[in-house]
């Protein structure tokens, strides 16, 4: 059954059939594969190779994984290992803390006590 390889792009054994790759999506339904690739792009962010964690926390994160929407929207407003994007790394984040995630509800309300505390003060840098 298909749904039980969501991440499966292969044509089944023995068969003739020739599949290129391609990029594949999660739906939010195989959690535990959200999951999976929310630790990759952990992983791979530790070990600094921040491409792989961006494709990694971004098909987390569009299937709904709040801690893969976090992460991404600190990557974009911090724009340390990524370039400076305000407004994706303000989207991740209200997408995280809609999703329920603590840190991000914690993080939206210190942005939101306005400039006198500072974007850079509020994430902690």
């Amino acid at each position: 059954m298909d749904s039980e390889k969501p991440l499966s792009h292969q044509p089944p054994a023995g068969s003739s059939v020739k599949v290129e790759p391609r990029e594949w999506t999660l739906q939010p339904e195989h959690r535990q594969y959200c999951n999976a690739a929310f630790k990759l792009g952990t992983w791979h962010l530790i070990a600094k190779e921040i491409d792989k964690a961006l494709k990694w926390y971004e098909r987390a994160a569009n299937a709904g994984h709040a801690g893969a929407q976090y992460n991404l929207g600190l990557l974009y407003l911090k724009g340390e290992d990524v370039p400076w994007d305000g407004f994706k790394g303000m989207a991740w984040i209200s997408k995280a803390a809609n999703a329920g995630d603590v840190k991000a509800q914690a993080l939206l309300q210190r942005l939101r006590r306005g400039p006198r505390v500072g974007a850079r003060r509020a994430l902690g840098a």
